[in-house]
């Protein structure tokens, strides 16, 4: 069956994001809105009511001991998804899946300033010199940000550009689909910070520059950086626990899939938490140094540290110490706490992926 995906606009930060055309249920829930999170080691999920968001529930699940995620041993991951989307009735409810690792790409560039149709014929001829692969290897589309009125003002125009291989997505979505999922979007894990973004930025106090948000916990790590509600750039990184060494691609994610025991955080030694943390501080070096190109001029102002690792408030006090600028950390779900809410004892642990889980589906939301 031949897939058609596509990037739809709405009002959130960054715009648009990778949508499967498929048949709707006759029995979908109105009005639940879910993110469902599978990330190397923990399905996580979050249930939005659709009247302004609050969360309702958080749930997290750990997968068998070895399994990384679907490419690394399908039938079993299959199985444990399966009895989750069982145990939680996901069938029934508006579900929105993140992808990231190899394969997935976002970039922004900036471009002459065109309207949209011009934009896509643009691409349509010169998408491999933005990105990796062709546009018959790629489900891919674009996103004028701030629109084209105000970027028609200028002489020039930020674009978010975002692909994924085909053979991945296809993959996934057949995978979904036979576990009873028929998601309505296929979203990309780390532009789920800038979603989260747009909804408690007028919680915090205004700083002048861009914001760099960290979101990690001991097997992952997402960062984004925005400025006037605008994203500058994402990466995303996956950590082996015993070397604890990301990889990236160049545009946003590469990642590495390595077999972690789910139980190793448990005897991780101090050596490989501090290690942890010097890779964190190189990956932010990084990211800042991509950020002061000459597309991207903001400069980092604050940084907002969110999570799940050992000693959060010890990390925040040795990024003071590396950066000059304001460190603070943030926990997103107090800014959707607007009555009880039905939790488990690993969503609890883990908010980073909550995290990631709650920003796609404030995307859902949005759509």
């Amino acid at each position: 069956m031949k897939r058609s995906v596509t990037l739809l606009s709405h009002f959130t930060l960054f715009g648009d994001v990778f949508r499967c055309i498929k048949r709707k249920t006759l029995h979908s829930t109105a009005d639940r809105i879910v993110g469902l999170d599978l990330a190397p080691t923990f399905l996580a999920m979050v249930e939005l009511d659709c009247c302004d968001y609050p969360v309702v529930s958080r749930w997290a699940t750990r997968t068998i001991e070895g399994v990384v995620g679907a490419e690394a041993d399908e039938s079993r991951f299959r199985s444990v998804l399966s009895e989750f989307v069982r145990q939680h009735c996901l069938d029934r409810a508006r579900t929105v899946v993140g992808m990231s690792g190899p394969g997935i790409y976002v970039k922004v560039v900036s471009v002459p300033r065109m309207s949209f149709e011009e934009l896509k014929a643009h691409l349509n001829w010169e998408i491999d010199h933005y990105l990796p692969y062709g546009p018959e290897d790629m489900y891919w589309d674009a996103h004028i940000q701030g629109g084209t009125n105000e970027a028609h003002s200028k002489g020039s125009m930020s674009v978010v550009v975002a692909a994924a291989k085909k053979d991945l997505v296809d993959r996934r979505m057949a995978l979904l689909e036979d576990v009873g999922l028929q998601p309505e979007v296929i979203d990309i894990d780390g532009l789920a910070l800038s979603h989260l973004w747009d909804y408690i930025s007028p919680h915090l106090a205004q700083r002048d520059g861009a914001t760099l948000w960290v979101n990690c916990d001991p097997f992952r790590l997402s960062m984004t950086v925005l400025h006037c509600h605008q994203l500058v750039a994402v990466r995303d990184a996956r950590f082996e626990l015993w070397s604890l060494e990301p990889t990236f691609d160049s545009s946003i994610t590469n990642s590495s899939q390595p077999a972690v025991d789910g139980n190793a955080l448990d005897c991780c030694p101090d050596t490989s938490l501090s290690r942890m943390r010097e890779n964190i501080v190189r990956e932010i070096r990084r990211t800042m140094h991509y950020n002061q190109n000459e597309d991207n001029p903001a400069v980092v102002t604050r940084l907002l540290l969110s999570g799940a690792i050992p000693d959060l408030a010890v990390l925040s006090d040795a990024l003071r110490t590396e950066f000059d600028f304001d460190v603070q950390v943030v926990d997103p779900f107090r800014y959707f706490q607007r009555g009880p809410q039905k939790t488990n004892e690993r969503a609890t642990a883990d908010p980073a992926a909550a995290a990631i889980a709650t920003g796609l589906a404030l995307r859902l939301g949005a759509a």
